[in-house]
């Protein structure tokens, strides 16, 4: 539950239980300390402290000091900020819309890409300052990811993946990404897997089989995002 009960005026910030954590980290920049108070106020405790343990200590202590004092504010005040900071939130939404759009010229490119490019592209997307560096980082799976995966996700990711296209596939990858790809797979056709990936000499396997190997897994891990 919100902090809306504390101060009757904080039900003037009702909109920002309608705007994900993005938006909201969006939201706060360029705000002052007494603004970005009243933001925090309204949050629920919980998320309201993730927020402050994301921020510079000074700054975090600066905006719990004006926590402190928002009740002092007039209505006219909360008022005040409160419409400056809905049409913000608006503007933020059209901005992340229409870069969402953009995301379907994006996604082609970067499948195409080699799997080991694929996040630096990324980065240097979110390091332009667009929201859809954000996005992909959070929707577009890469390589380094794999480990973090949950097992059912590889399992359903490989299933359809033939052995002969998966030992091209995981040739050059990290031993931890290995482990994790093939932890679904029968004892036999792990140890067969990981003798045959030491007495090949080849360094860099196969693009294609890893892009398919990838694609697998990014469908498996959006089904499982979705459920």
């Amino acid at each position: 539950t919100s902090n809306a009960k504390k101060h009757p005026n904080l039900g003037l910030f009702k909109f920002l239980d309608h705007i994900s954590d993005r938006q909201l980290n969006e939201l706060l920049k360029n705000e002052t300390n007494q603004t970005a108070a009243l933001i925090i106020d309204y949050l629920p405790e919980e998320k309201a402290a993730d927020i402050l343990k994301k921020l510079d200590g000074n700054k975090a202590a600066e905006i719990m000091l004006k926590i402190s004092t928002v009740h002092k504010l007039s209505y006219k005040q909360h008022s005040v900020i409160s419409t400056r900071l809905f049409d913000k939130v608006i503007e933020i939404r059209d901005q992340e819309k229409e870069e969402t759009m953009g995301l379907d010229n994006i996604l082609p490119i970067l499948e195409k890409l080699p799997v080991s490019d694929q996040k630096r592209y990324i980065q240097q997307i979110k390091a332009s300052g667009s929201t859809l560096g954000e996005i992909l980082e959070e929707q577009f799976l890469t390589v380094d990811q794999i480990p973090d995966l949950d097992d059912e996700v590889i399992k359903e990711g490989t299933d359809l993946i033939t052995t002969s296209t998966l030992l091209e596939a995981l040739i050059g990858f990290d031993e931890k990404i290995v482990d994790k790809i093939l932890a679904g797979r029968p004892k036999r056709e792990q140890k067969l897997i990981k003798m045959e990936l030491d007495e090949i000499k080849d360094n860099e396997g196969s693009e294609k089989a890893k892009s398919y190997l990838l694609s697998s897994l990014r469908k498996a891990h959006s089904l499982h995002s979705e459920a």
